[in-house]
């Protein structure tokens, strides 16, 4: 059975935005169709539109099927998680147990880095 899901928008300003999604949810309304979390694209939208990160999983929650796990530092994203300004003790207070989390590596991310992002999931008890 294949689930498709609209994931946070890549950048802040980009599509979907949270209100684009709440509206395509609520026009669809199709069972199968999903929202996929992003804690670093969710936190960077938080600062430009100065809401908070978790409105996207509180609006969206019943939607949600998982989440990509990594930080963001200023206006850059991709870094390992727990290295940056992302609250990941909060994040997983806020995501429902049955929500897959992912943990992002960048492309050309050393190897050293990946080890530390583990470790850093581990540390934070994300249950990846």
């Amino acid at each position: 059975r294949v689930h498709f899901a609209f994931a946070t928008a890549p950048s802040p300003g980009w599509f979907p935005d949270l209100a684009a999604l709440e509206l395509v949810f609520e026009d669809l309304r199709a069972h199968e169709l999903h929202y996929w979390h992003d804690a670093a694209s969710a936190h960077l939208e938080s600062k430009l539109r100065r809401g908070a990160s978790w409105d996207w999983l509180e609006r969206l929650g019943p939607r949600l099927e998982g989440c990509y796990l990594s930080d963001v530092e200023g206006w850059s994203g991709g870094r390992v998680p727990g290295s940056g300004e992302v609250d990941f003790r909060e994040l997983r207070a806020q995501l429902p147990h049955r929500a897959r989390r992912v943990l992002r590596l960048e492309p050309g991310q050393s190897r050293q880095s990946a080890l530390e992002a583990i470790r850093m999931v581990r540390v934070l008890d994300l249950d990846v």
